[in-house]
């Protein structure tokens, strides 16, 4: 018995032990992720910080995690209409590819040769082992047709274990984003961020109680996503405290920057919304 189910048309189906295949808590876990990197992008204290620009950090945070997570489950639902062989090979080949790019960005094939050679060196394997390493497991949380995602049918134990050593991974993403080439290479540091975000959300989905996770139906979805209108409509471009502790953090700066870039409906990099560009 097939059915389909959830924002995006997930597939839920009887598998062979007669039991629903149900897809992980994607839009919770994107949500859970993005906001404990920004909470603690925010530690250690360092200035007072504005109430209001608080808030809509809050609401950027809900909005683009939700987001995130939406178009997460929505892409893992097609993967999961493909044949066995090929759904477990989209996610790696897919981040590996995302991973050249990057290191294409980066000049990394350019600089093989000369003094720069061992930076480059180094470049290209971070990008592609990286971008391997996400993709098997974004692989792992794929439904494949009728069968539960191979990473949660590890034991209990075992996905305690790996979803710690996911979340140290988290940690050393986090302090190499802040202590390495800090202002410089700007891609390679959103790549590292969006990294982070991505191996949390998986960390939280691996744990043993990721299981108990809300899996979000539409409506609650999309009006997660929608709590985005509210800094939309009232940060204004004189809200300077608000917008002095948005952009005094990385994290935090990053997700303002991503909502504007959204938001710029005609790609000059400009926009008229969240108090400019």
């Amino acid at each position: 018995m097939r059915m389909t189910k959830g924002i995006s048309g997930t597939i839920v189906s009887m598998g062979r032990s007669g039991s629903p295949a149900k897809p992980p808590a994607f839009v919770a876990a994107g949500v859970l992720g993005l906001a404990s990197l920004v909470l603690v992008d925010q530690l250690p204290i360092r200035a007072p910080l504005s109430p209001v620009g608080l808030f809509h950090l809050l609401c950027l945070t809900i909005s683009l995690g939700a987001l995130g997570g939406v178009c997460w489950q929505a892409t893992t639902a097609l993967v999961s209409r493909l044949p066995h062989g090929l759904g477990l090979r989209v996610w790696p080949v897919s981040c590996v590819g995302g991973g050249l790019v990057l290191a294409d960005r980066l000049n990394a094939f350019g600089r093989l040769e000369g003094r720069y050679a061992a930076l480059a060196i180094a470049v290209l394997s971070g990008s592609i082992l990286g971008g391997g390493a996400i993709g098997l497991l974004l692989s792992g949380l794929s439904p494949i047709e009728d069968r539960k995602p191979w990473l949660l049918r590890l034991s209990t134990p075992t996905r305690a274990v790996l979803s710690t050593l996911l979340a140290l991974a988290v940690a050393l993403l986090v302090l190499a984003d802040s202590r390495v080439y800090v202002g410089l290479y700007r891609d390679a540091h959103t790549a590292v961020r969006f990294a982070s975000i991505v191996v949390l959300a998986c960390a939280l989905l691996v744990a043993p109680a990721g299981d108990r996770l809300p899996r979000l139906g539409s409506r609650w979805a999309f009006a997660l996503v929608a709590t985005l209108l509210i800094p939309v409509s009232l940060l204004r471009a004189g809200d300077s405290a608000a917008l002095h502790t948005i952009h005094q953090r990385a994290m935090s700066a990053a997700l303002l920057a991503t909502a504007r870039s959204i938001l710029d409906w005609d790609r000059d990099g400009y926009s008229a919304l969240l108090a400019g560009g």
